[in-house]
Order: structure tokens, then C-alpha cells, then sequence
């Protein structure tokens, strides 16, 4: 597949000219989309470009707060499988993500390094520029607000708070039927030494001065697994402060289940959705010879306008299936009509 993840598929219909819009994209990434050549190739280096620029930014942050452990805290972001999937998923949080990292790397330089408030705000520069290409970058107003207790971030983080109240919630509730929306699925995610040291003051030496961040952080990320990519990082940078505390024996125990947990995320990624199941699904079902027209399930709509090169009638939120002619749907969702055929991925029926 050129890339993975359903989503991914919303905007290359759009730049690829299939479709004619992508709707609720902020500003800054609808204008990248319209000047993207359209060109895999440079696709995907661009994504390669910036996850490299993220992760190298988040390592200095790391580094900021105690140096040496550049390497290792890369590896643990990569390991994590939300953000390992940035390497083959093409969606608008990619062009963010630098900016994200840019604005905990600031920080961590004024925390840790240089009280100079232009740092704060060079931060807050940056995380606006970052809600420009991914609206959701603007649940880390309150992580920076609690992180730097500084008004420059708690004066926009209360008003948003006041103005923009149920906007924040409803983002922010987790939908089981959306995998990367699931709650308490973010558990997998957290790499489970960040819950014994990062939140014990016996191997945390700085525990009570980012007490708030921390959980801040871990329950947001157990409430929609979609706030990993956000808050996940701040546990990555904090965790090296631990390592010195732990045994050296479980130090290294650690090391090499990093290294395995990031071997096994780069693995996934071979049969990361949508894979040749998804495809075959399609494939038998326009190799029908029965005049009736291909309906599909919600989650198949942006790969089959993109295997079929033709606009299909898909959206944002989650509609009903239309229930006449050859019909594809996941094994998650009821068979209406006879099966005609049936892989991992779903079945194909014909009504």
C-alpha cells in the first residue's frame, strides 16, 4: 500500500484529485495539501522529514533535562506504536508535529536551562502555529499551562477553558467504535516503567514539581488514545530522570525491553491496515458481473475511492451503511445479505 491508515486516504483522494474537498482541515495544512505535488515519492519523503525533525527535537528536550539519553528517548517514542505509525500514516498531524516538539524543546530550555521568558513565548508561538495544521494541538495549552505555571500559557489556557468548554469536551471523549479514539486502549501505548518510576518519588526526584503534568498526561491519554501523540512525549523526556534511581540490573532489563518494544512497532507496520485484505475485499467485489452498484462501510470509504479512482459518498462521522447491491463491511459489523466472500478484514455480500 503507498501508505497506511484509513484517514491517510481522505487526503491523498484530495491531492491526488479524486475528491474535491477535505473538510475541517485547519487552514495551514488545507494549504500544504493544495500545493503537494502528486507524488508518493515526495509524500512520503516529506513524512520522513518530519518525523525525523520531531523526534531529533523531542530528543533535545530530553536532553535539556539531563543530558546523555538522546538515543534512548527516541527509541521510546518510536517504539510507541501511535507514534511509530506517523512513519507510514498521511494525515494532518504530521505537519504539526515539529512545531509540537519545537515548543517542548523551548520549554524544557527555560525549565531546565535559561529563565528567559522569550523562550515561553517563542513556545507559544510555536504550539500556535502547530493548532494551524492540527486542531488538536490545542489540548497542550493545559500541559504547558500546569508544566511552566507561567501566565503566558494559563491566561489562553483558562479562556479557551471558559469559551470553548463543550468544543473541548467533545473532542476529547473517546468513541469505541473509532480505533485511534478508543479510551483506555492508551494503556497499551505507555511503556509500563513510566508508571512505576515516573510516578514514584523514590526514583522521581522532581515528582512533586511536575506532579500535575504527569497525570495530567496519563489520564488524557487513558481517556482517547488520540492525545498519546501529544502527551505521550512529555512522559518520554521525564522518564531519563528516572534511570539513574532504578537498579542497575533493571536498568538494563529496561534498555533491551525499549529496544524489543521498538523492534516489535517497527514490525507492525508491515501489515498495518489497510494491507492486501482490504484490497481483496475491493478487488472481488468490483470483479462481479451483476449491473449492482458497491456500497461500503463507513471504515472502507476513503481506500475504496482511492482503489477506484471515483468520489463515493463518505464523511468525517460515522454513517450507516448503505444497504443495497455488493456490500463491503468489517467482521465487526452484521452481515445483512449472503456472503459471497470473507478474509480477516471483512466480507463481501451481495443484496
Amino acid at each position: 500500500m503507498p501508505v497506511n491508515g484509513m484517514d491517510s486516504y481522505f487526503f491523498l483522494n484530495y491531492i491526488f484529485g479524486i475528491t474535491d474537498n477535505i473538510q475541517e482541515t485547519p487552514i495551514a495544512s488545507q494549504m500544504i495539501m493544495d500545493i503537494i505535488p502528486a507524488n508518493l515519492f515526495i509524500i512520503k519523503t516529506i513524512m520522513l522529514f518530519l518525523v525525523i525533525i520531531g523526534i531529533l527535537l523531542f530528543s533535545m528536550a530530553s536532553d535539556n533535562i539531563k543530558p546523555g539519553y538522546a538515543v534512548l528517548v527516541a527509541l521510546i517514542l518510536l517504539g510507541n506504536v501511535f507514534f511509530n505509525k506517523l512513519l507510514i500514516r498521511f494525515e494532518d498531524d504530521i505537519f504539526a508535529l515539529p512545531f509540537i516538539a519545537l515548543s517542548f524543546y523551548l520549554i524544557t530550555l527555560y525549565l531546565h536551562k535559561n529563565k528567559d521568558l522569550k523562550w515561553l513565548y517563542l513556545a507559544f508561538g510555536s504550539w500556535l502555529i502547530s493548532c494551524l495544521f492540527w486542531k488538536f494541538s490545542v489540548y497542550l495549552i493545559f500541559l504547558y499551562a500546569f508544566w511552566t505555571m507561567s501566565y503566558i500559557f494559563f491566561t489562553p489556557g483558562f479562556l479557551l477553558f471558559i469559551f470553548s468548554f463543550k468544543q473541548l469536551i467533545g473532542g476529547l471523549i473517546g468513541n469505541f467504535l473509532i480505533a485511534e479514539n478508543m479510551p483506555f486502549i492508551g494503556i497499551l501505548v505507555l511503556f509500563i516503567p513510566f508508571t512505576i518510576f515516573l510516578f514514584s518519588k523514590k526514583t522521581n526526584p522532581i515528582y512533586e514539581q511536575i506532579i500535575v503534568p504527569l497525570w495530567l498526561s496519563l489520564i488524557l491519554i487513558l481517556v482517547n488514545i488520540k492525545m498519546a501523540l501529544l502527551f505521550f512525549p512529555f512522559l518520554a523526556i521525564y522518564y531519563v530522570i528516572t534511570i539513574k534511581k532504578q537498579p542497575y540490573s533493571l536498568r538494563i532489563i529496561t534498555f533491551f525491553t525499549i529496544l524489543v518494544i521498538f523492534i516489535m512497532a517497527m514490525c507492525q507496520n508491515i501489515n498495518a491496515v489497510p494491507n492486501k485484505h482490504y484490497i481483496d475485499l475491493i478487488d472481488i467485489a468490483k470483479s462481479q458481473d451483476l449491473n449492482k452498484e458497491i456500497n461500503v462501510s463507513w471504515g472502507f470509504g476513503y481506500i475504496f475511492i482511492w482503489n477506484t479512482k471515483e468520489p463515493y459518498p463518505v464523511y468525517g462521522h460515522i454513517q450507516p451503511t448503505i444497504e443495497k447491491g455488493i456490500i463491503i463491511r468489517p467482521k465487526s459489523e452484521e452481515n445483512k445479505c449472503p456472503v459471497i466472500f470473507e478474509n480477516k478484514a471483512g466480507t463481501v455480500e451481495v443484496c
